[in-house]
């Protein structure tokens, strides 16, 4: 019951008209509830040597069953005023638009997604749940320019899927329930900010059953470790993260190469 109500919800849903920068895609509304898992019945790779599939990789793409994420493209990274301003935003935006293009060629779904909390008018938010408690709200606050979008035209007329989240994981239960109307299986993390909502969206796939694939220029972070010790975020987390979680791409024209394959 629970599972036709969330599916009822999501074709509701595409009548529902997006904000107006976006207005190609099919919003699938705002969540802070995490999707639960399992979603994708485990398979076993094709036979052969771990990791020697697909030129090094565990996972053959299929564009029909794959879904493309760019996660949290907003002002709160891109502005350098901004504490958590990511030095190569634009360098990852480009390779971004750049997916989507090669993504939308092969018929490959594209989400954007957007991290918002909604002001209750009272100097308080209504949807920011436990990150409440660490005083992040305000940067993400509907009332602060720094949560607007900060994508190029050709990124917004390429998205098929809006949605906005207020968790951590893009894997909220609307763009988890389109993904199972979809029968995708894999899907591509691309996005701010590696430390936090591109891993966390990464890890998160995995535990549903997703074969995830991560990008490693086409997501960017903040340089937070560095200051305590030279460690590039943007290197450390997709090497933890191809060793049990995910395929790691070390660049986007590396991905469209497998996508032409």
């Amino acid at each position: 019951m629970k599972r036709t109500s969330f599916l009822v919800a999501i074709l509701i849903a595409i009548f529902v008209s997006v904000p107006f920068m976006v207005q190609a895609a099919i919003n699938l509304g705002g969540s802070g509830a995490a999707a639960p898992g399992p979603m994708v019945k485990y398979e076993p790779i094709p036979e052969g040597p771990i990791g020697l599939l697909n030129g090094g990789k565990h996972y053959q793409i299929n564009p029909k069953k794959t879904a493309l994420f760019i996660i949290d493209p907003q002002k709160v990274y891109s502005d350098p005023a901004s504490p958590l301003y990511c030095e190569k935003y634009q360098t990852a935006l480009a390779n971004i638009e750049k997916l989507a293009r090669a993504a939308h060629d092969k018929g490959i779904k594209v989400f954007l997604i957007k991290h918002v909390y909604y002001s209750d008018g009272n100097g308080g938010y209504t949807n920011c749940g436990r990150l409440c408690d660490f005083g992040v709200q305000a940067l993400w606050g509907d009332d602060n320019p720094w949560s607007e979008l900060d994508v190029t035209p050709g990124i917004l007329k390429l998205a098929n899927f809006y949605a906005e989240k207020s968790i951590y994981s893009s894997f909220t239960i609307p763009v988890a329930s389109m993904l199972r109307i979809l029968k995708i299986d894999t899907v591509i993390i691309t996005g701010y900010m590696t430390e936090f909502c591109s891993v966390t969206a990464t890890r998160h796939g995995h535990d549903l059953g997703f074969k995830m694939i991560y990008v490693k220029d086409a997501n960017d972070g903040p340089a937070l470790l560095e200051s305590l010790g030279g460690i590039d975020e943007n290197a450390a987390i997709p090497f933890w993260l191809s060793i049990p979680v995910a395929d790691v791409y070390e660049t986007t024209d590396d991905l469209i190469n497998a996508l032409q394959q």
